[in-house]
């Protein structure tokens, strides 16, 4: 097996495997093109996407609630009603932005990209969406704002740009 150098640390990486996780890199690309390209074109309540099975079960919005319809706002820039939906998806997307193209560097150029204090910002993310799932939950009227919006507000088209 043929194998080549990275430049940094003198690993070795085989390349049938690079190519495999090229192949992989590849098709993992084009799903999530495709997943959001679908995703800006309808809203999903267009294809009847089952309801989020903890909230239906428990009856507590899971930090994913409505994290689909904060996708399909903020792929058509409508930012504040992305913000509405799910404010962890609009204010986190950067983050994960930035988080799969620094990986993407690393793992495919050999670039190392700073990422200073990286673990106190994961185990501070972490800390936010707990919070957060607590939050959303309570049965306080002030923290409504937190929750998705409900199917009677969509038929309002107040969610609609």
């Amino acid at each position: 097996m043929t194998q080549e150098k990275t430049p940094q640390n003198n690993r070795t990486i085989p390349k049938p495997l690079f190519w495999k996780n090229a192949l992989l890199l590849a098709g993992g690309i084009a799903i999530v093109l495709l997943f959001c390209g679908v995703l800006a074109y309808r809203h999903p309540s267009d294809y009847g996407f089952p309801a989020c099975p903890f909230h239906t079960v428990t009856g507590l919005y899971c930090p994913g609630c409505g994290s689909l319809r904060a996708t399909h706002f903020l792929l058509n820039g409508c930012f504040l009603h992305s913000i509405r939906c799910n404010p962890l998806v609009s204010l986190m997307s950067p983050l994960i932005i930035f988080s799969a193209t620094r990986w993407f560097c690393t793992a495919f150029l050999q670039i190392r990209v700073p990422f200073p204090y990286q673990n106190a910002i994961y185990w501070t993310i972490l800390v936010v969406i707990i919070l957060f799932f607590i939050a959303r939950n309570l049965p306080f009227e002030f923290l409504e704002i937190l929750r998705p919006p409900t199917r009677a507000d969509a038929a309002e088209n107040i969610l609609f740009c």
